[in-house]
């Protein structure tokens, strides 16, 4: 059984002088049922270190390059009025059907 899941790349701008770029993956609240889905994405299979991104592009090329397809994109400013890129993503992905109902399951338990 095919199922789309949803991420999404977070980057926000850091640092007073020298402007740097914080980038995040947020995998939203089921982060245990998404890793059973699709193990650790931000994880280097060989090395088991977290991967880091030296820009949004490079964000986004490696998504890619798992299967990740671009949905849309936009900008909010956060309190400090620095710039936050939101990139929305998404995977389809292979379920047994139990799965599928463990996962409908925990959204129903979580609204």
């Amino acid at each position: 059984m095919k199922q789309e899941v949803y991420c999404e790349i977070v980057a926000k701008e850091t640092g007073l002088l020298k402007k740097k770029i914080k980038i995040e993956v947020d995998f939203g609240d089921k982060k245990s049922l998404f890793r059973e889905l699709i193990g650790d994405p931000l994880k280097d299979n060989k090395t088991g270190k977290t991967i880091c991104f030296n820009s949004i592009i490079d964000a986004l090329n490696y998504m890619s390059n798992e299967g990740w397809l671009f949905v849309n994109a936009y900008t909010l400013t956060d309190k400090d009025q620095a710039s936050v890129l939101r990139y929305l993503m998404r995977k389809k992905v292979t379920t047994s059907a139990k799965k599928s109902q463990q996962i409908q399951a925990a959204h129903q338990t979580s609204s």
